[in-house]
């Protein structure tokens, strides 16, 4: 049994995002963090729970692959959100 939940891990995600964006400057960022903070309310709402789920991975798999053909730039920070995408692909299984 994994010890978090999914919307605890999207939570952790979004704030690195939104961490990123701020000290990086790059507004791509936000919009992941935004995306994650809107997604975690809307489970807790029950809003399309399977829907969320099938938009949600293509969404997080997208950066850790975009990342990686980029050359995988701010490689320390990178490399633990990139694991905690993974948990987050990982746990609504």
């Amino acid at each position: 049994m994994w010890p978090a939940s999914p919307s605890a891990v999207a939570i952790v995600t979004g704030a690195i995002d939104v961490f990123l964006s701020v000290s990086e400057g790059f507004l791509p960022f936000l919009f992941a963090g935004v995306v994650c903070y809107g997604a975690v309310v809307a489970v807790l709402l029950n809003v399309y729970r399977r829907v969320l789920y099938a938009l949600g991975v293509p969404f997080t798999a997208g950066p850790i692959v975009l990342w990686y053909l980029q050359g995988m730039p701010g490689f320390t920070l990178a490399v633990a959100d990139r694991v905690v995408q993974v948990a987050l692909i990982v746990l609504p299984v």
